[in-house]
């Protein structure tokens, strides 16, 4: 392989790294040998090599490649290096844009005494929790305050109709980074901001999004505020923090505004928990196809944990055992995949436990859980100190878990001891629920609210 690997890197080096076959072959070659870290190089190669030719485009496009193929290759962000590549594009990405009639006609028609808030997403699809909640939030903001602005990266699909709707009928303005290229769309979003006087750039966690980081990295805004809690896992898992905190945006990215200790779509009444007999347990563990992919420790633990403990059932949520098993075969009598669902929250309460998805945690599947009174077990965080000082609203995933139930690894004997225990010990269990009901769960509203205090203490 290594003859191989050489005579492809000379080819494409010698093409000024434009050899697409040459690449291919370099990507096939990385993968075969797990070598993740030599993929995210060859990228990196690609888009400085485009920058140099005044291909931005190509330049964008390979270090998101570098950036999110690192999340589908190895379920892991600890190969994420985008230091170089946010300062290239800085420094590339502000050049002259033909402004678009219907961003100036928004920026005449805004209100000139009132705060600029923009909502940064990549899609508005309502099957995503974190679409939903930020929707919300952006519905909730004092319209006498603030001029709410939601800046989408996609193009808008029929099935986002009732979600424009909605934000229009309270108060909203919808707007589109337009084309199907990565560097217009960003290079057309950084003019629409400037041009409005943006005060407030709101963004999502940046793991599926470094367009919108690259955005903020430009300065378009004065302040720059990341909802780093509000989706994905970054609170349960140790690589993904350290990932976030030293390497990427949280420290360059102005004041950050962390959400916690729950939030929830709407808040609901906690059920009283299922009946069942000691020993029996159900388990629900939720997350995408790329979670459960090539994480071969977590189903190592897991169906040790099934062939165990015989009360045990487990149910996988938001994938199919095709997508991960071949020939769809599932591996154990007692364990089941439902496939997508975006109705998450209300089969939580049909089960006892939530086991997090290790070692990509799903945060917002645990502020669900907590909502409806469902124990969470999860790994505990090493890093999330890092953000007390700055944060708002903050308590992270390893406050909103029973402390027996934050395992300091997962192993597993950690899992089977937790596990065994929250089965067979129904005093223990309704201890462990009655403890998760004196936390508090916030809502739309009261998230809206503190985020507007927030916004305008800046600064004071």
């Amino acid at each position: 392989m290594k003859p191989a690997r050489v005579f492809l890197e000379r080819a494409w080096s010698q093409s000024d790294y434009q050899d697409t076959q040459a690449l291919s072959g370099l990507i096939r070659v990385h993968e075969s040998a797990a070598d993740f870290k030599s993929l995210t190089q060859d990228f990196k190669k690609q888009g400085f090599a485009a920058a140099r030719r005044g291909d931005f485009e190509t330049m964008l496009q390979a270090f998101y490649n570098a950036y999110y193929g690192a999340y589908v290759r190895t379920a892991s962000y600890q190969w994420q290096e985008l230091d170089q590549a946010i300062d290239t594009t800085l420094c590339l990405v502000a050049g002259k844009v033909t402004p678009l009639a219907a961003h100036e006609e928004l920026a005449q028609a805004l209100p000139a005494d009132r705060l600029k808030i923009v909502f940064a997403l990549d899609s508005l699809d309502p099957r995503w929790v974190t679409v939903r909640r930020f929707v919300e939030v952006a519905k909730r903001m004092d319209k006498n305050i603030f001029s709410v602005l939601v800046l989408a990266f996609r193009q808008a699909e029929a099935s986002w109709q009732p979600v424009i709707a909605s934000l229009a009928e309270n108060g909203c303005h919808t707007v589109w980074a337009p084309g199907d290229k990565l560097f217009p769309r960003v290079q057309q979003s950084l003019y629409l901001l400037r041009r409005i006087g943006c005060d407030y750039l709101v963004m999502n966690t940046p793991f599926t999004t470094p367009h919108i980081d690259l955005l903020a990295h430009c300065r378009p805004a004065r302040w720059n505020i990341k909802f780093v809690s509000q989706g994905g896992g970054l609170e349960t898992s140790v690589d993904r923090a350290w990932t976030t905190v030293h390497e990427l945006l949280i420290d360059e990215v102005s004041q950050g505004f962390f959400i916690g200790p729950a939030f929830v779509d709407q808040p609901t009444q906690r059920p009283a928990p299922r009946p069942r007999r000691p020993g029996e347990l159900r388990v629900a563990c939720v997350g995408r196809v790329t979670k459960f992919a090539h994480n071969e420790r977590f189903w190592q633990i897991l169906l040790r944990a099934l062939s165990r403990l015989p009360g045990l059932s487990v149910d996988i949520i938001g994938c199919n055992a095709e997508e991960l098993f071949a020939g769809g075969s599932v591996p154990h009598p007692r364990l089941r995949f439902l496939g997508f669902r975006n109705d998450v929250p209300r089969l939580l309460p049909e089960y006892d436990v939530l086991l997090d998805t290790w070692p990509r945690g799903g945060g917002s599947t645990i502020r669900e859980a907590l909502g409806v009174g469902v124990p969470v077990v999860s790994v505990r965080a090493q890093l999330y100190e890092h953000y007390d000082s700055r944060a708002a609203l903050h308590v992270g995933c390893n406050e909103m878990v029973h402390p027996d139930l934050l395992l300091p690894e997962m192993n597993s004997a950690n899992l089977l001891g937790v596990l065994k225990r929250l089965g067979d010990d129904l005093a223990y269990y309704q201890g462990v629920v009655d403890h998760l009901a004196k936390l508090d769960v916030f809502g739309p509203q009261e998230v809206a609210v503190a985020l507007q205090n927030h916004l305008l203490g800046l600064g004071q």
